[in-house]
């Protein structure tokens, strides 16, 4: 693909191999890699996010180098959290660092909702959203709700393709809520069961102006191995919906050189 408006919103996700944000976007810029996403679960890329004289630093570098960037929010505590107070900081510390983020030039933030434990039961292991759907359909709801109205202003909110969201009841929730925005991850599509990846490609569809991140990658269609990608044609019908829903795309692939590569392949141009 060579469409200049695709090349001008393609680029790479940092997770390793640096310890400073504003470090790796001058890395980048070398590279002439222009939007990055910064992968939070690095603990020095938040500790620096989270300090006001770094996230000066960031915006200023970012500014200079014109770097357009975006987040990956950590891995742990989600929407499906059982304890209300823990969830309760959890939103709390979600609208401290939608500002942090914003203050330093951050465009969008993915986030994973999150899964229910498993439990054993009767012999057999379920998932605690089929062992107690009520309770999570009406908890889901509100704390939704919750987020949608707390995080209005700054770098949109959005819930990526993993986890809860490949629940039906999930997405019929999401339906009825207001003000969310999406991550569509390809490689989470193609890896699904095809019930769920058709459903969820229609989600998509109907909400395609609220997607904001694309993550790209390939994988084997069993395991998702975030593969780097060689052939574009092989992550369609998919990648050709993204190239004109406007959003982001991101290479989710690792190390950073294959992911470099990776963008070679998607738009024809050597960095």
């Amino acid at each position: 693909m060579s469409d200049s408006s695709l090349v001008e919103r393609v680029g790479v996700q940092v997770l390793e191999g640096f310890s400073s944000i504003a470090e790796a976007f001058s890395y980048l810029a070398i590279r002439n890699v222009r939007v990055v996403e910064i992968n939070l679960n690095n603990p020095y890329f938040l500790a620096k996010l989270t300090a006001e004289p770094e996230r000066a630093e960031i915006a200023k570098v970012a500014q200079d180098e014109g770097i357009t960037w975006v987040a990956h929010l950590p891995e742990t505590m989600g929407f499906f959290e059982i304890a209300e107070q823990v969830f309760a900081r959890y939103l709390t510390w979600l609208v401290r660092l939608q500002k942090q983020a914003w203050e330093a030039g951050c465009r969008a933030l993915t986030v994973h909702l999150g899964s229910a434990p498993y439990f054993a039961y009767s012999g057999q292991r379920r998932q605690g959203i089929d062992l107690f759907r009520e309770y999570y359909e009406t908890t889901l709801l509100v704390r939704l709700r919750r987020a949608a109205n707390l995080l209005r202003k700054g770098p949109p909110l959005c819930i990526e393709n993993v986890g809860g969201f490949h629940q039906q009841f999930v997405r019929d929730i999401l339906e009825r809520i207001d003000g969310l925005s999406y991550t569509m991850d390809i490689g989470h599509l193609k890896v699904a069961h095809p019930r769920i990846a058709d459903a969820e490609f229609d989600f998509y569809r109907k909400h395609v102006r609220d997607i904001r991140v694309v993550h790209v990658h390939d994988n084997d269609g069993e395991w998702d191995g975030h593969l780097p990608v060689t052939d574009p044609a092989a992550l369609e019908p998919y990648l050709g919906f993204a190239n004109e829903c406007g959003a982001y795309l991101i290479i989710e692939v690792r190390p950073l050189e294959v992911a470099i590569s990776s963008l070679a392949a998607l738009t024809g141009i050597k960095r």
